[in-house]
């Protein structure tokens, strides 16, 4: 079996904002919130913590300061991927670009505080394009947007992240 990915239990932020970073993180990618206690919330899919949120009082921007970009989500279907695909469309969340790598289909975009987010869904391993020596060859095509939206069920809101999520290492 190949992987382009390494699954992680869960990411820690630490935030400057952890009201507003939370209800990003519960409104805008449809985490539920699993535990709150003072300075820390975590939030995820059923009982599995994707995103831990750490309040600090550096109020530094955030941006380029972290070695792991993005955070990665991977989403257990094209279904999944179309379904928070049109619920960011509906709310007009800002995207930062969506892909086609080959392998997968990824939607990128940010938190409030500049944190680098992608969801994305893989593609059965047996459309991957991999060399002999076991390396997946990927591409950086437009993602067909159109199709996307067509794959999503048209859920009503609140919209929740599936069952089976994960939060991965991409690459």
């Amino acid at each position: 079996m190949y992987s382009s990915e390494f699954e992680l239990g869960l990411v820690a932020l630490n935030v400057s904002n952890l009201e507003l970073q939370s209800l990003f993180y519960q409104q805008v990618l449809g985490l539920s919130l699993i535990k709150e206690e003072a300075g820390q919330v975590d939030l995820g899919v059923g009982e599995r913590v994707l995103v831990r949120l750490i309040a600090i009082d550096d109020k530094t921007t955030v941006k380029g300061a972290y070695g792991l970009y993005p955070l990665a989500i991977v989403l257990p279907s094209r279904q999944a991927l179309g379904d928070i695909f049109r619920h960011f469309l509906t709310n007009q969340v800002p995207l930062v670009g969506a892909s086609d790598h080959g392998y997968s289909g990824a939607i990128y975009l940010e938190d409030t505080e500049g944190n680098g987010i992608e969801i994305y869904r893989d593609l059965p391993e047996s459309d991957w394009d991999i060399r002999e020596d076991g390396r997946i060859i990927g591409i950086t095509d437009p993602m067909d947007a159109q199709a996307v939206f067509d794959a999503g069920s048209g859920l009503t809101p609140p919209y929740k992240m599936p069952e089976g999520s994960r939060m991965v290492i991409s690459g």
